[in-house]
This record gives C-alpha cells, sequence and structure tokens, in this order.
C-alpha cells in the first residue's frame, strides 16, 4: 500500500481519537456546568453541544464499524474460496491502524495457501499422469507374455521352431517390463536424493561401443555408427552408459536410416534423421513425466529424456538439443 493510502488511514485514526477524546472533555465540561452553575441557558448550551458531539461520535463510529464489517466479510470470503479477486480486494482495504496487520498477515497466508495448492494440484496430476503411464506401458508386454504363454500351455503339439519363437517373445517382454522397473526405480533414487556418482575413467569410445552391440541385439536391421576419435573422461561408467542408451535409443525409436554418434573434443553426440521435435516441445521433452501429444516421444512414462538431463546435472554437464521436424534431432552432451 503506498504513502498516500497509508496517510487516509493515519488521518482516519487521529479523527476517530480526537473524536472519541472530545466527546469526553464534552461529558466532563457539562458535569462541572450541572455541579457547579445555576445559569439555565449556559446549562442547555453544554447540553445541546454534549448531545452534538455524541451523535456526531456515534455516527463517525457506526461508519467505521460498518467499512470494518464490510472488510471482514471479504477476508472471510478470500479465506474461504482463496479467491484471487477477493485477495486483492483484502490487499487493497483501507482500515484502521489495528486491522492493518491482520489483513497484511492474511493476504500473505491466501498467498501461501495458493502456492502450495498450486503444487499439490501439480504432484496430483504428476502421479495420475505417472500411473496412466506405467499402465500404459505395461500392457502391451503382460498382455504377449500371457497370450504365448496360453498358446504354448494349451498347445501341446506347436512345432519346436515356434515353441522356440515364442519363448524368446516371453523372454524379450520379460526384459522390457524389467527396464521400465528399473527406469522407475532409479528415478526414484533421483527424486530422493540417494544417487551419488562414482567417478572413473572411461573410454567414450569403448563405452559407445558397448552400448551399440547391446542395442544391435533388439535393432537386428538398424544401423549405428561411431565417429570422431576416442576421449577419456571422469564419469560414473553405470550412470553414463544409461544417459547415453536412452539418447540412442530414442534415435532408433523415431527414425528409419543409420544412427551417428560424434564423439567431439567437448562433446558426444546422438544425431538421426528421424521424424524429429517440433519448436514449442523443445524446452518440454527433459521435463519429468513429459508425453508428446504429437507423437509419444520418449514413451516411456516420460522420464527418459528426464533421466537423461538428472545424469548429466550429476556430473555438471549439459544437454544441447537440435531438432527439426521432419528432418531429424541431435542430441549432445556437453563436457563442461
Amino acid at each position: 500500500m503506498g504513502k498516500s493510502s497509508k496517510r487516509i488511514r493515519f488521518h482516519r485514526y487521529f479523527a476517530l481519537r480526537s473524536l472519541s477524546l472530545s466527546l469526553g472533555l464534552a461529558v466532563l465540561l457539562a458535569l462541572i456546568a450541572y455541579l457547579f452553575t445555576d445559569d439555565l441557558a449556559t446549562l442547555k448550551l453544554l447540553f445541546a453541544i454534549l448531545l452534538l458531539f455524541a451523535m456526531l461520535t456515534f455516527a463517525v463510529h457506526r461508519s467505521e464499524y460498518r467499512r470494518i464489517e464490510k472488510a471482514l466479510q471479504r477476508i472471510a470470503e478470500a479465506l474461504e474460496g482463496f479467491d484471487k479477486k477477493a485477495l486483492e480486494r483484502i490487499e487493497d482495504l483501507d482500515t484502521v491502524e489495528e486491522y492493518s496487520q491482520i489483513r497484511k498477515a492474511l493476504a500473505k497466508t491466501i498467498r501461501r495457501a495458493k502456492k502450495r495448492e498450486a503444487k499439490l494440484t501439480l504432484r496430483n496430476r504428476q502421479r495420475a499422469d505417472m500411473i496412466s503411464a506405467i499402465a500404459h506401458e505395461f500392457r502391451n508386454p503382460v498382455a504377449s507374455i500371457t497370450g504365448y504363454a496360453q498358446t504354448l500351455h494349451e498347445e501341446s503339439e506347436i512345432p519346436e521352431p515356434m515353441r522356440a519363437r515364442f519363448l524368446e517373445k516371453i523372454y524379450k517382454n520379460g526384459m522390457k517390463i524389467e527396464q521400465l522397473l528399473q527406469r522407475l526405480s532409479l528415478w526414484n533414487r533421483f527424486e530422493r536424493k540417494e544417487t551419488k556418482p562414482k567417478l572413473s575413467s572411461v573410454s567414450l569410445h569403448a563405452l559407445a561401443s558397448e552400448i551399440v552391440a547391446s542395442l544391435s541385439e533388439h535393432y537386428k536391421e538398424r544401423v549405428i555408427v561411431i565417429e570422431g576419435e576416442d576421449r577419456i573422461v571422469e564419469v560414473d561408467r553405470t550412470l553414463m552408459e544409461i544417459a547415453l542408451s536412452n539418447l540412442v535409443e530414442n534415435a532408433l525409436k523415431y527414425s528409419k536410416e543409420k544412427v551417428r554418434i560424434v564423439i567431439e573434443e567437448d562433446r558426444i553426440c546422438v544425431i538421426d534423421k528421424g521424424i524429429g521435435i517440433v519448436p514449442e516441445e523443445l524446452t518440454r521433452v527433459t521435463k519429468k513425466f513429459y508425453r508428446s501429444q504429437r507423437h509419444n516421444w520418449d514413451n516411456s512414462m516420460g522420464l527418459g529424456l528426464a533421466i537423461v538431463k538428472r545424469i548429466l546435472k550429476l556430473h555438471d554437464f549439459g544437454l544441447r538439443i537440435v531438432s527439426r521436424p521432419d528432418e531429424g534431432s541431435t542430441f549432445c552432451i556437453l563436457f563442461k
């Protein structure tokens, strides 16, 4: 509230106190005159003045009482529904000094409550999104395992090659569920701040080669090439393998051409010629539980890129994303 409003409040406060004091003095003078004078005209004049002061004081106090009553009603409305407009009206209230601190404290309390309410709403929405994403991601592998297992159970004369293929499908879907559970577990450790990097000297070329060999078993028809000179970096090998593997697997999922892993002096980049990311989503794809409505970028519960970013943050590394829709994307881990 500005200086002008403070002066207005002070003047009203001073006027109320002065009027009350004047009424008290008038009563005292009338009492003295009644006791020590016999002049009827003087007594009438004093009692007329006394009556005037009494009426004026009553009117002013009644007006102030109504204004304070109205102010308290606004405060009650704001408290009842945490209404933003009601909160603004509280902050604009011009009440006597006794209520100023109460008004400020209530306005501050309501603002804090609104922030907590917004945070709780966001957390509840994220929790609902996560449950929905988990159910979505688990549905297909569970259905596949159930279907193949039921077929093997009911059909005793299935040819051996087909039986072996069914068992392989069951195994792969079981491994997919295991990976989803590991990702959830890792994120929970990040959230509880239980993960600390255990640094060691790691060859980026060797690390990338292991990732390529592992992913090639699942993406047998795809080509992944490693380019650039090798570099040794101080990282947590397990965490860096998770981060780089997530980036390479995303590139494989959302592109059909070869995927390039390029090692440079101050970075390692994963480059694809896939569907790309629209500009408005570039700043959001690394947020936890974010799932694009356009083509379900990072379809594993919206945690893949969020985990990558958290791992890089633990190493004080950066993540740079350059992407154009229908042209491809480049994800670079920057060594700071």
